[in-house]
């Protein structure tokens, strides 16, 4: 509301920069926030693992290779 406000005391257009801000309360732009909210924590998830398994096999391999001279 105060964004409208501001708009509107700012320019004389009024009802035509109101409706900016009703666009992004519309049901319809929530979707896609949570729909961009979801494919961002699925990526972030993603490459969290990845991360994981990379530093898993770095240190088995580490483990490998110094465990094998000794046996």
């Amino acid at each position: 509301m105060i964004f409208c406000q501001t708009l509107e005391s700012n320019s004389g257009l009024g009802d035509v920069s109101c409706n900016r801000p009703n666009i992004f309360n519309s049901k319809g732009t929530h979707k896609v926030v949570v729909v961009v909210v979801v494919v961002v924590v699925v990526v972030v998830v993603v490459v969290v693992v990845v991360v994981v398994v990379v530093i898993v096999v770095i240190v088995v391999v580490i483990v490998v290779v110094v465990a094998v001279p000794l046996v």
